[in-house]
């Protein structure tokens, strides 16, 4: 999951209805490896600048596995806003409550070789980029 950019995607309507002080609903059993975009594209250029073979899937992700929950809470802590605001509920819950699609509960996927590339891993931390993000 890519955030940090300008549009109706779940970071900037997360950011915004916490900034407004409304509350919001966030899965505690969904897992994802967020990235900053800037972190992204600073790896996608990596990835050019060292020939890798094409024909190999290079799974470009964050390094941290965390829900989405706990994605919101630490957003919230970073705008300095109410966790509260944050309820967590079960995938199942919502998918029965509202009839929406059904995922995979872990979309993860290991990152390692696109990493390995990188010099110094330490810059693209998930609280890095939720504080350039914002």
């Amino acid at each position: 999951m890519l955030f940090g950019f300008s549009g109706q995607g779940f970071w900037s309507k997360l950011r915004d209805q916490l900034l407004k002080g409304k509350s919001m609903h966030m899965f505690v059993d969904e897992y994802r490896v967020p990235l900053y975009v800037g972190h992204a594209t600073d790896l996608l250029i990596t990835l050019l600048e060292n020939n890798v073979d094409c024909n190999k899937i290079w799974h470009i992700g964050g390094k941290e596995r965390i829900s989405r929950h706990d994605f919101a809470v630490m957003i919230a802590n970073e705008l300095s806003v109410d966790t509260g605001l944050i309820i967590p509920i079960e995938q199942h819950a919502w998918v029965e409550r509202r009839g929406c699609t059904k995922r995979p509960k872990d979309l993860t996927f290991d990152t390692t070789d696109t990493y390995a590339l990188v010099h110094n891993t330490n810059r693209y931390t998930l609280l890095s980029g939720i504080q350039l993000a914002l």
